[in-house]
């Protein structure tokens, strides 16, 4: 296969995984189409990589029993993996599926050590893969405070990488965790805060349709059940014509319009909902969907008075709270025995109920309440850390342009003086009028100099009046530094070359390459590393 054929294959299979906003059943037939085309063209290193992308695609699309299947299957395959960006994107795929199953202990710092490594690596959409993936599993492990602030750093990378994609998910990710702990009132005013955002008639986007969902919980928890049921019935139409099979949304969607129809006592339509949602869940194998469908119609039939049926789904919904490991799912369980038993059970049996309910209701409520007061005040410090950064970095910008002004001064003149020289070569090898000219064009050559050193020195006081500061902090740091050196620091960081700085500082470009030399040493900096890039890490960030 020609080179060429090879890269064109891996800059296909690379641009399936840059955060799209095309709609996600769009861009895995396009995957599909170029898979059947070039089937046989894949190298052995090539074919993990797009069975592992095919995987990511369908999970994208909620197709996750034809996604379990295909792993199951190349399992082996994706162990082996060599390049390192698939063998990341591996690790946290497999970080989504034990979060499926529950596990919401362990994966916190998988997903924590995901981030750092995307981080070290600058592979800055998988840093934001990463830590909204940390967001979710926080908000499942009932971490109010961490979940909004994991939430509010999703928001600021996106912005500054100017990553659309994450900045839609992000857009709904507060509202998200303000109803996921039951602060519906809250949630509802961040969701139509940034409805603008979002378009009701695009649904084939998932930011677009998961928006309209959690927007229409709040309504529906904010007792307006019919513009509840109103997005829900849009949602489900689009799903079911979407054809993208076990759809998880579904099973939410489907789950919440049962919720609006019960607000308006429709319980044998609400009742079938449940039952499908339980089927769903089923086959999703995603034990926090299965918890769900059984309290919904523990409550459900609650109402109805149908005890036997009730404590069948309490029972169900006890073994799989074990499974979840949510502390506010553990409550509701506990609270719904309580009704059950009040209903149901002797007076002793009652009491013992409200004794357990109680405990785990004040131990869930002191962290619940600490950690939103928290959450509130690390958003707003963020908040005022951004806009600080923001008026600084236009303070740092009007400075840099003056600087800029200086240095393009310099440059000019020393373009000046590089024509002089050239000129007078030239007349010298004609012989005409050799001696005049010579003592004409020197006399040129020496004012063009002097001038040149006054504006140095203008250059090198401005010089030390915008960067002084990172000089003393670099030199603290490591004393063994100069004050040369670390001039000459300061310049690599802002981008001159060694001929830009050996002119700057009115000396040879040899002295800038061993001022260069020596600062590697300083630093200890190992071969491989990038000494511009070190130096900006410590200077300019």
């Amino acid at each position: 296969m020609s080179r060429r054929n090879k890269s064109a294959i891996v800059n296909f299979i690379e641009k399936m995984w840059a955060s799209s906003l095309v709609p996600p059943l769009q861009q895995y037939q396009e995957f599909s189409s170029f898979i059947s085309k070039n089937k046989q063209s894949f190298t052995r290193e090539q074919k993990p990589l797009a069975n592992l992308t095919e995987v990511m695609l369908l999970r994208v699309l909620n197709r996750h029993t034809e996604a379990d299947a295909l792993t199951a299957k190349r399992k082996l395959q994706f162990e082996s993996i060599q390049v390192k960006i698939y063998a990341h994107r591996w690790s946290r795929m497999k970080v989504v599926e034990e979060m499926r199953s529950g596990d919401t202990t362990t994966t916190i710092a998988k997903a924590k050590a995901l981030a750092e490594e995307a981080a070290t690596n600058e592979w800055h959409e998988e840093e934001l893969r990463a830590l909204f993936l940390l967001h979710l599993i926080e908000m499942h492990a009932g971490h109010f405070k961490q979940a909004l602030d994991t939430a509010q750093q999703v928001k600021l990378k996106a912005q500054k990488s100017k990553n659309d994609y994450y900045i839609l998910q992000s857009a709904w990710a507060v509202a998200h965790v303000y109803f996921f702990f039951s602060y519906f009132k809250e949630a509802l005013a961040a969701c139509l805060s940034v409805k603008k955002h979002f378009d009701e008639k695009d649904l084939s986007k998932p930011q677009h349709l998961t928006y309209f969902n959690l927007l229409a919980n709040c309504y529906q928890q904010q007792h307006n059940p019919d513009a509840a049921i109103e997005i829900y019935t849009r949602i489900l139409k689009h799903l079911k014509q979407s054809q993208i099979g076990d759809s998880l949304l579904y099973i939410a969607a489907t789950s919440n319009m049962a919720s609006a129809l019960v607000q308006k006592e429709q319980f044998r339509e609400a009742e079938k909902l449940y039952k499908d949602v339980a089927a769903f869940g089923q086959k999703s194998s995603w034990p926090t969907h299965k918890l769900d469908s059984q309290l919904n119609l523990a409550r459900l039939y609650l109402k109805q008075n149908r005890l036997k049926e009730m404590l069948a789904c309490l029972r169900q919904a006890e073994k799989l709270t074990a499974q979840v490991g949510n502390k506010r799912l553990e409550v509701s369980v506990l609270e719904l025995k309580v009704e059950y038993e009040k209903v149901a059970g002797d007076v002793h049996s009652i009491a013992r109920a409200y004794d357990k309910y109680f405990n785990k209701y004040r131990h869930w409520q002191t962290i619940e309440d600490s950690e939103k007061l928290k959450a509130i005040e690390i958003k707003h410090e963020l908040e005022l850390q951004n806009l600080n950064e923001k008026l600084m970095k236009k303070e740092l910008q009007l400075q840099e342009q003056e600087l800029q002004m200086l240095n393009a001064h310099l440059q000019q003149k020393d373009k000046l003086i590089g024509q002089f020289i050239s000129f007078f070569n030239e007349l010298e090898e004609t012989n005409l009028r050799r001696k005049e000219i010579f003592v004409r064009l020197h006399q040129m050559v020496q004012t063009a100099k002097a001038t040149q050193k006054t504006e140095n020195g203008k250059y090198n006081t401005k010089f030390n009046e915008v960067h002084g500061k990172m000089a003393i902090k670099l030199i603290a740091a490591h004393p063994s530094i100069t004050a040369k050196e670390a001039d000459t620091a300061i310049m690599l960081a802002k981008g001159l070359s060694n001929k830009e700085i050996a002119t700057l500082t009115l000396t040879t470009t040899r002295n800038a390459e061993k001022h260069r030399l020596n600062l590697r040493k300083k630093l200890n900096l190992k071969s491989k590393e990038d000494l511009v890039k070190k130096l900006r890490q410590m200077l300019l960030q």
